[in-house]
């Protein structure tokens, strides 16, 4: 099924907004997938980047017209890059949009996904009646323990979790926006993919994790291998440079929060193939196969960097990273020299 024929049938566009800092080895995918499912334009953010972030997003751009390279590096001065980023796209889209039309914000590990894996963000959005804002819940993937595994695999397990990202029409008075969600001039209905009640006082979130997918729900990929944990450890918080790693996490597979129930999410095998044949001729198509293999191996390196940096501190500063660093088999992956995935749970995934 080609998703872009479908989705432009309805005459609607569903926009996607992404800020990547050092992102280079995933935005093949996360641009891939978005496109598969109806989204365009495409619009990536790159800022404060020292990998090859911005050239995978050139080469893609120069043979997919949907997907636009702007740059980030201006809004260093803003307290949250990934939000003026956002708001700058709200402006922009003004010209390329119709209020019919709508905005979809996200991270680059962030898969916004079907539950029946054969439907465009479009036809969702249809079957919900085109809701002004429409929320999608995270679900925190814990199968993923191959180093650069595709995105998707025909069966995956997590965690169902209360957070919610956000698809708004284009044009709707927003006053504020976070990372989540967007807050309007006045009390608007949002629909909740998931089913669970969304208040208008916490509006990024449900009041606890859902029971079920719904239609859609985003696919976080919060933690990936361990080798690339790792790496993600290492680059930091862009509002806390003086931070050696990234504080934000609890450890390699470790939520914030109450534990949830393991759950499963399944593609059919002729579903999946389909998909998987569309992204093998979409990454040579784009001529960033070779590219992408190349920003891997940069990963790699940054993860042993991470894990040098972390053998070298006194025992009172590892103490202090202790929660970031628990759950990892370090040993498995500084005998490898990065090359094994060194994943402590890899029998433990049912």
């Amino acid at each position: 099924m080609n998703f872009q024929t479908l989705a432009q049938n309805t005459n609607r566009k569903v926009a996607i907004v992404a800020a990547a800092r050092n992102e280079a080895a995933y935005l093949a995918d996360w641009i891939f997938h978005h496109l598969y499912f109806g989204f365009s334009p495409v619009l990536v953010y790159v800022n404060r980047s020292t990998d090859s972030s911005a050239e995978v997003v050139r080469r893609i751009a120069a043979v997919v017209p949907e997907v636009q390279l702007l740059s980030g590096d201006g809004f260093e001065g803003k307290n949250n890059v990934q939000l003026a980023a956002y708001g700058d796209a709200r402006r922009r889209l003004r010209c390329g949009l119709t209020r019919q039309d709508y905005v979809h914000f996200a991270d680059i590990d962030e898969f916004w996904t079907p539950a029946n894996f054969d439907v465009p963000v479009q036809g969702v959005l249809e079957s919900a009646g085109w809701p002004k804002i429409a929320s999608f819940n995270w679900f925190q993937l814990l199968s993923d323990g191959e180093p650069f595994a595709p995105p998707m695999a025909q069966r995956q397990y997590g965690q169902h979790h209360h957070l919610v990202k956000t698809t708004i029409r284009q044009g709707l008075p927003v006053i504020r926006q976070s990372v989540h969600t967007v807050r309007t001039a006045w009390p608007m209905k949002r629909w909740s993919a998931s089913g669970a009640h969304i208040s208008s006082r916490t509006p990024y979130r449900t009041p606890n994790a859902p029971q079920s997918f719904g239609p859609a729900f985003i696919l976080h990929r919060l933690f990936r291998s361990p080798i690339e944990y790792l790496a993600m450890l290492g680059r930091g918080r862009p509002a806390f440079q003086e931070k050696l790693f990234k504080d934000n996490r609890y450890g390699y597979r470790q939520l914030e929060g109450k534990a949830e129930p393991m759950r499963a999410f399944h593609i059919k095998s002729d579903t999946l193939a389909q998909y998987e044949e569309a992204r093998i001729e979409f990454l040579g198509r784009t001529g960033i196969a070779e590219l992408t293999v190349q920003t891997q191996q940069n990963v790699r390196r940054e993860a042993l960097q991470v894990l040098n940096q972390y053998q070298a501190l006194s025992v009172e500063e590892k103490q202090r990273w202790s929660l970031q660093f628990r759950n990892l088999d370090l040993a498995g992956i500084s005998e490898s020299g990065g090359e094994k995935s060194g994943d402590p749970f890899a029998r433990k995934i049912p």
